[in-house]
């Protein structure tokens, strides 16, 4: 068996057409992807980092891992960011996000939604989660770095994912990321 994240990335031109997709597995769960699944699967709370960088006790939630974030909301969902720097276990946000708006090197967060729900086809089980980024900040934008922001009890944010992967964006143009969460038997 094996668990697999696959991301697809790809530009939007002002029209709406894609373009220059690249298709690649995301080699970069972090570890609060983890300590999240821990609490949910044994029902104990752990500590760990939030986004914003404190630490804070997780408890069992029906919320944890929720994704669905809403349009011009940068906190949860894919969210994407200009750094490149190397990705470790114990990153617990994009070290430069991009963040919501139309100024200097911002984007507008689109909706995050879930273009194929669980689907069963042989061996093979898998979802997708997807948003796309909008640039009318005047300028290019290069995005180096993707990532998944989810719900950890309550309020709190928690990093489960950080890929480093360059496009460049340009102004009036954006930016799709799908992820595929596949397990294969």
């Amino acid at each position: 068996m094996k668990i697999d994240f696959l991301i697809d990335f790809e530009n939007i031109d002002s029209k709406g057409n894609r373009y220059n997709k690249q298709s690649f597995k995301a080699k970069s769960l972090v570890k609060g992807f983890l300590y999240l699944l821990w609490v949910q699967i044994s029902r104990v709370s752990t500590s760990t980092k939030r986004t914003n960088g404190t630490s804070s006790s997780v408890l069992t939630a029906a919320n944890n891992f929720k994704t669905d974030a809403p349009i011009n909301t940068d906190d949860y969902g894919i969210v994407v960011g200009t750094n490149n720097t190397a990705v470790s276990i114990n990153d617990y946000a994009l070290n430069t996000q991009i963040m919501e708006g139309t100024g200097a090197g911002q984007m507008t967060h689109q909706a995050v939604d879930f273009p194929e729900a669980v689907n069963v086809s042989g061996s093979d089980c898998r979802f997708q989660i997807h948003r796309d980024f909008i640039n009318n900040s005047g300028g290019s934008i290069t995005i180096n770095e993707i990532g998944i922001y989810v719900y950890g009890y309550l309020s709190y944010r928690i990093c489960i994912d950080r890929t480093l992967s360059t496009k460049i964006v340009p102004d009036t143009e954006g930016a799709s990321v799908t992820y595929t969460m596949l397990i294969t038997v």
